[in-house]
């Protein structure tokens, strides 16, 4: 059987009726290997965000901003405004105001706060990269299509200075039937 083979037909031939459209309800169950391979590299860029404590201060780019939302306008009431320089990350919230609980009103303050961060190279120990290699692999199982009978599973990694591999091969037992309509003429 190759790759596009009919395997069960919609086309119903008889000495009567002659050839007609049927549907046809089938499942085509093959063994199957597939291989999967995870890469985990040993080095790494990380955000580490940066504050006025842990950075002696050098860099000033942390700061808030406040807003009054009040029916729809907002009105700014902190000075400063935009970033001041590095790459940071931008999060807001808003708080509401009310005057009865469980009562909203059109009322709320909103704070911007710009987070600066660096992008900074870190390392993983052989370890650490094993862990997140059988995480993914993980995943990855879990992503294949449903349906599947796991029959056999080899796993084969290398722990190298910059990188940490893991070869899976996984024998299953599969649906492999696909539907193709009829081309009718």
């Amino acid at each position: 059987v190759g790759v596009g083979d009919v395997l069960v037909s919609g086309l119903y031939d008889s000495l009567v009726e002659g050839i007609r459209y049927v549907r046809a309800n089938a499942r085509v169950y093959a063994k199957t290997t597939r291989e999967i391979t995870v890469t985990i590299p040993c080095s790494y860029e990380q955000k580490v965000y940066l504050d006025r404590e842990t950075d002696g201060g050098a860099f000033s780019g942390f700061f808030e901003e406040k807003y009054l939302n009040f029916f729809g306008k907002r009105i700014k009431f902190s000075k400063k405004t935009g970033n001041t320089g590095g790459i940071c990350d931008t999060i807001e919230g808003e708080q509401s105001l009310g005057l009865v609980q469980g009562v909203g009103f059109p009322i709320s303050v909103s704070t911007v706060w710009h987070l600066p961060y660096e992008m900074r190279t870190c390392t993983r120990t052989p370890a650490e990269a094993e862990a997140l290699a059988y995480v993914e692999l993980s995943r990855r199982i879990a992503a294949l299509p449903g349906g599947a009978e796991l029959l056999s599973k080899t796993i084969k990694t290398y722990a190298g200075d910059e990188v940490f591999v893991l070869t899976c091969t996984l024998v299953c037992v599969e649906d492999i039937g696909r539907v193709r309509e009829i081309e009718r003429g």
